[in-house]
């Protein structure tokens, strides 16, 4: 009998140390240890009520849609936390779950991450007591990231679930004083997945769940990471924020957050764009443009051209992008023209859509297609959906402009003035021109370079002629390139000052000068002319 208690805790031992060894390289290990030893009990076990107040959500006074169930929710965040990641013992949670709990959460593949995370929302709404349309195929611990799901998710409840996503993105943010936030609209976001999901289907606001999942890790893969990043979030911060066995609140710091997206509506890359923007790109960029959904950091992005300020066109626009060596996120606003101009109102919000586009080191004034796979261009509004390099083309950007060009045989030579992407010359699939006035959307079957679909809703193999309303372009290069484009215009500047003067010096002496002689034999043709010997 001892020997078997013996070699169950030496087994115990040895599944800990591998555990341990396994987060020491994840870089966890140091501030898990902080975290058990202060949530610990006498019993060595972290008490249920004590995990879950440490994982609660708090933003203060949520005010959301009349049908949303966020607030009821937010504030079963950490049952749902502790339902879904932590395997439970009769008293509480010992170390060696604690640790199993925390390395479930750093899944290997983004399609576990979303199946742990739609776990985190089934176990929500379990817990608040609210109906549930979808289940797992199985509910056993071990099985439950991989258990397949069946049934549906309606438009409210995904509604629910993204902004859920938002809000454990937006509590891992350094606060800023007097700052007021706001939930992103996630209307675009959904009609995308509206489409994705309900092709055939009567009922367009029911969601398949396992439909919902394919689009989400092809439209929105990033989305999964924020209950990582939440969890990972509390995991370093509670053992220096409390001094007993709770969590501080921040919720009086914190902003009331509203549906509406406040004085910031009037530009187009607001925090919907960039929530919805940011969430289909993995990279780091995809980090920095998401960033700007909660705060504005200067450092991070900047404001390089916007029509309304700079004014349209590409000379305008070149003067504010040139020698801008970093990722720029251009967006172009418009609405679709008939048969004339007039047939279609300017100052309607549902006519007008929003395109965009990654230019991974910034534009070139270029006689041809440039970049690279780093690439990308969107539909942003009404339908939000990127649409990465396809892999089977290179003309993933054109931008051309005629500066500094007088003479009209070479203008006529060189391509089209203006800003395009995929496609070829002349059959561009977005081409945007030379007076930022209107924008041409080409059919994707005359593109290998960007994956096919439709970036207007109901788009047929016409050319699309669309009127520009606004133009935006951000740079994400940071402070540092930002710096370099400056001290680029700058020595630009000099010399461009350098060859408006002129020394007459360096013309040496009038009466000698070859310009003299031809001015008397014009004046006086039959004089003689002494060459000197």
């Amino acid at each position: 009998m001892g020997v078997t208690s013996s070699r169950q805790d030496d087994a115990q031992a040895s599944e800990i140390r591998s555990l341990e060894s396994r987060l020491s390289s994840l870089e966890d290990l140091p501030a898990l240890r902080a975290l058990f030893s202060r949530l610990t009990n006498s019993s060595n076990l972290i008490p249920l009520d004590v995990l879950k107040e440490n994982f609660k959500l708090e933003v203060g006074d949520l005010q959301c849609s009349p049908d949303s169930q966020l607030d009821i929710l937010r504030q079963n965040v950490g049952f749902g936390i502790v339902d879904t990641i932590f395997h439970t013992e009769e008293n509480g949670v010992s170390w060696k779950f604690f640790l199993k709990g925390i390395e479930k959460c750093h899944q290997p593949s983004i399609s576990m991450k979303l199946c742990l995370l739609f776990s985190f929302f089934y176990n929500l709404r379990k817990r608040a007591e609210l109906p549930l349309s979808f289940s797992f195929e199985s509910e056993d611990f071990n099985l439950l990231p991989q258990a397949g799901l069946t049934g549906h998710i309606t438009y409210l409840e995904l509604q629910d679930f993204i902004w859920l996503c938002w809000l454990m993105e937006y509590v891992t943010r350094p606060k800023e004083s007097n700052s007021s936030l706001h939930l992103p609209s996630v209307d675009s976001i959904i009609k995308s997945a509206q489409m994705a999901c309900t092709d055939n289907s009567v009922d367009k606001s029911k969601f398949p769940v396992e439909k919902l999942q394919k689009w989400m890790l092809r439209a929105i893969p990033r989305l999964p990471f924020s209950l990582f990043n939440f969890i990972q979030s509390r995991v370093c911060q509670i053992p220096v924020s409390t001094q007993d066995n709770s969590v501080s609140s921040d919720a009086e710091e914190q902003p009331n957050l509203q549906t509406s997206e406040g004085s910031i509506k009037n530009q187009l890359l607001g925090p919907s764009i960039a929530w919805a923007v940011g969430l289909s790109l993995l990279d780091t960029l995809g980090a920095k443009i998401l960033s700007c959904s909660f705060s504005w950091n200067p450092d991070v992005t900047s404001l390089l051209y916007r029509s309304a300020i700079h004014g349209k066109g590409m000379n305008r626009f070149w003067v504010q992008m040139e020698g801008y060596n970093g990722a720029v996120l251009i967006l172009i606003q418009g609405y679709t023209l008939n048969t004339s101009e007039n047939n279609v109102s300017t100052d309607s919000a549902e006519e007008k859509w929003l395109l965009g586009a990654i230019v991974s080191d910034g534009f070139v004034n270029k006689n041809g297609f440039y970049g690279d796979r780093n690439c990308c261009i969107f539909s942003l509004q009404p339908v939000t959906h990127p649409f990465r390099p396809s892999g089977r083309g290179s003309n993933f950007v054109y931008s051309h402009s005629h500066v500094g060009t007088s003479a009209s045989y070479l203008q006529q030579q060189r391509g089209p003035q203006g800003i395009a992407f995929g496609g070829s010359i002349g059959k561009e699939r977005v081409f945007l021109d030379e007076d930022f006035m209107h924008i041409f959307i080409r059919h994707h079957a005359i593109d290998k370079t960007y994956e096919p679909g439709q970036l207007l809703p109901d788009q047929g193999y016409q050319v699309i002629k669309g009127k520009v309303t606004e133009v935006e372009a951000w740079g994400f290069g940071g402070a540092e390139t930002r710096e370099k484009q400056a001290q680029y215009q700058n020595r630009k500047d000099l010399f461009v000052e350098q060859k408006r003067k002129v020394d007459l010096q360096s013309f040496g002496n009038w009466a000698d000068s070859p310009e003299k002689m031809m001015l008397d034999m014009v004046s006086d043709p039959n004089k003689v002319q002494r060459e000197e010997r």
